[in-house]
């Protein structure tokens, strides 16, 4: 009944808004998403994107079920001015041809499906071929520990041939009693991922979600790792793009965006000891 209710008020909120540079034709590219998810790990590689591949802010997204945030993004190193950043924002590059959406609040229960299945409308408008989703999952759930903690789910259409040496395709997690009435694909902690491969699967919209298993805590490892991934299979940092490796930090060629420098808050109050 629930589920019911929540597809009645979604048709109710058909309201996805898009501020953007119009002149910009975006045919043939790939837009990357993460989802909240559990340790934020696909919003932590897409900081790493962002920032390593140079990406230009094209507009921002708004929904009545976005979270409303806002605030002053940490200054580039290129531009050296302050930014204003809001719950959801495009970035673009265009020598890769992809379309980076970061994600900065969590996306309400209610409106969800409809955000979701008018940002695949949008896309599919505007001449982008495929969706390219960076997640995690509680690696608890995973039915085999010693299987890949990276791997992919994709619906049929996506070429992922590549991919699927670099990460194998998501293996079918055992539900818990009491929970057989969500629809497939069943990822514990991933957010809304299930949610975006059916709006995608229900569009006939190419779509892969590359997905970490991880736990909560300091996630920049796993968040390097699935963009070492992508790297590999997409070929997206240039030799002048990498900077120098340094064998002492988890980062390798990545450089460390300067979003992370508030990433766990201010240190504790020295008064206190």
């Amino acid at each position: 009944m629930d589920s019911d209710q929540d597809t009645c008020q979604d048709k109710k909120m058909k309201s996805l808004t898009y501020v953007e540079d119009v002149s910009k034709d975006l045919s043939g590219y790939t837009l990357i998403s993460p989802s909240v998810s559990v340790g934020n790990v696909g919003q932590l590689a897409v900081d790493l994107l962002l920032h390593n591949l140079r990406c230009q802010r094209l507009g921002a997204f708004g929904h009545p079920s976005l979270q409303p945030v806002v605030g002053t993004l940490p200054d580039s190193d290129t531009d050296g001015q302050t930014h204003l950043m809001t719950a959801m924002e495009a970035y673009v590059c265009e020598k890769k041809k992809l379309l980076v959406i970061q994600i900065r609040a969590p996306i309400s229960p209610r409106g969800r499906l409809s955000l979701l299945a008018e940002l695949v409308q949008w896309a599919a408008e505007r001449g982008l071929k495929r969706v390219l989703q960076l997640a995690s999952c509680h690696a608890a759930a995973r039915p085999d520990p010693a299987a890949p903690r990276l791997c992919h789910v994709t619906v049929a259409g996506d070429d992922v041939d590549a991919l699927t040496a670099l990460a194998p395709p998501q293996p079918e997690i055992p539900r818990p009693e009491g929970d057989a009435h969500r629809p497939p694909p069943y990822l514990p902690g991933a957010g809304f991922v299930p949610d975006l491969y059916r709006a995608c699967e229900a569009a006939k919209f190419p779509y892969t979600c590359l997905l970490r298993h991880t736990y909560e805590g300091n996630n920049i490892p796993e968040a390097v790792d699935t963009c070492n991934c992508l790297d590999s299979w997409l070929g997206l940092l240039d030799e002048s793009q990498k900077s120098r490796p340094d064998p002492y930090s988890v980062l390798g060629r990545w450089r460390t965006p300067p979003t992370w420098s508030h990433l766990f808050g201010p240190a504790p109050d020295a008064s206190l000891y």
